[in-house]
C-alpha cells in the first residue's frame, strides 16, 4: 500500500471519527412525537369491532383497547389509550380483557394479537378477571425488546393492584413500564453499536499510524 493511499485512509478514519459522535446523538435523541393533532380532544381514538383503537401516523402502529368485559369505563378507556401511545414508537399495543381459564385465555391472547398485528412488532396486555392475572404477549421486535424475567417483574407488580380492583391503574402502570423498557433496551443496544463501532475506528486508526510511521522510518534508511 502506498503512502498515499494511507493518508487518504487515514483521512477516512478521521472523518468517521468526527462523524460517529453525531450518529450517536441521533441514536439517543428522544423520539418524535408520533401523536396526531386531535390526541389531546376528548374523543379522539375510533371504534370499531375489536374496540376502541388508534393509529401512529408517523410509525404506522396502532393502540387497540378490547375491554370485553367493561373493566373499565370509557373515560378510563381513552385515559389509557393516550398512556398506551409511546409503546407505539416501537410496535403495536393492545389490552383486551376477559374471564376464563388461565391455560385457554393464554392461547387466546396469541391468537388475538396475531389476528390483530400479524407478525409485526407487538404486544397484547391481557387482563383476566376469573383470575385477577395480568399477562404480557410480545411479538416481532418487541419480543426482543422486553425479557421474560422483565415482564415477570411488571406482571408481579400489576397482580396487585388487580387484587385491589385497580383495573384502570395495573394496566396503566404495566404500559408505562412496557414503554421505558422498550427504550432503555434500544438505547442500551444503540450504545453497543457505537461502542463496537468506534473500537474498530481506533483500531484502525492505530494500525494505519503504525503503517506511516514505519514507512517513514523506512524511507530515512535508505536515504
Amino acid at each position: 500500500m502506498s503512502e498515499r493511499r494511507v493518508r487518504r485512509l487515514l483521512s477516512l478514519f478521521l472523518f468517521l471519527f468526527l462523524l460517529l459522535p453525531q450518529l450517536h446523538a441521533v441514536s439517543f435523541a428522544a423520539p418524535k412525537s408520533g401523536t396526531d393533532p386531535y390526541l389531546n380532544m376528548p374523543n379522539f381514538g375510533s371504534i370499531t369491532e375489536t374496540g376502541l383503537t388508534w393509529k401512529n401516523s408517523k410509525t404506522g402502529f396502532r393502540v387497540v383497547i378490547d375491554d370485553d368485559i367493561d373493566l373499565l369505563t370509557s373515560a378510563e378507556e381513552r385515559k389509557l389509550l393516550e398512556e398506551m401511545i409511546p409503546l407505539t414508537e416501537y410496535g403495536s399495543v393492545a389490552l383486551w380483557s376477559t374471564r376464563g381459564e388461565d391455560a385457554d385465555v393464554q392461547t387466546q391472547a396469541e391468537e388475538k394479537r396475531r389476528s390483530l398485528f400479524g407478525e409485526e412488532s407487538s404486544c397484547m396486555l391481557v387482563i383476566n378477571k376469573a383470575s385477577q392475572r395480568l399477562s404480557i404477549h410480545p411479538g416481532g421486535s418487541l419480543a426482543g425488546l422486553i425479557s421474560a424475567a422483565q415482564a415477570d417483574r411488571i406482571v408481579s407488580r400489576a397482580d396487585k393492584e388487580l387484587a385491589r380492583g385497580h383495573f384502570f391503574s395495573a394496566a396503566s402502570d404495566a404500559f408505562s413500564r412496557l414503554a421505558g423498557l422498550a427504550g432503555s433496551t434500544k438505547s442500551a443496544a444503540s450504545l453497543r453499536i457505537f461502542s463496537m463501532l468506534f473500537l474498530a475506528l481506533m483500531i484502525g486508526l492505530t494500525l494505519a499510524g503504525v503503517f506511516v510511521l514505519f514507512r517513514s522510518r523506512q524511507g530515512r534508511h535508505f536515504e
